[in-house]
């Protein structure tokens, strides 16, 4: 029994992977002369920004003084279930930079922790933004 996940960012991507997996087990079980299952669970699509948004988020962060750096980054490759909403609902998802010195343990690990103080900062960002998006 092989359990994994499977990442991408393209939406495309995610059907030829599923059929190159299928191939590929299905050629290796046929040599072995033994049967397999494929069940292939769809987990969380990727975030996907939308543009305008993104951009407002980085422009409304980068005029408050208490944003020590806002800037764009290179694609991350974890599961977000924010990623629906932005399928629904134009958006960006963006990191607080909340991480807490000292802390080296990832999300969803049980010693995880944060910077509390990156939170009112946060709701600031989100707040400009709102008032920045109203006047659009």
């Amino acid at each position: 029994r092989l359990i994994g996940t499977v990442r991408y960012l393209n939406i495309d991507t995610q059907e030829q992977v599923i059929q190159e997996m299928e191939k590929v087990i299905k050629g290796i079980c046929t040599s072995y002369e033994c049967s397999y299952t494929f069940n292939y669970e769809k987990g969380y699509p990727p975030v996907l920004n939308h543009k305008q948004e993104a951009e407002l988020i980085l422009e409304e962060s980068s005029k408050l003084p208490e944003v020590e750096k806002a800037e764009k980054i290179i694609p991350v490759m974890g599961g977000e279930d924010f990623a629906y909403y932005l399928q629904a609902k134009p958006g960006a998802y963006f990191f607080t930079g909340a991480k807490k010195e000292g802390n080296h343990y990832p999300h969803h690990h049980p010693h995880f922790d944060f910077d509390e103080k990156a939170m009112p900062i946060a709701a600031k960002v989100l707040i400009s933004a709102y008032f920045a998006y109203q006047e659009k």
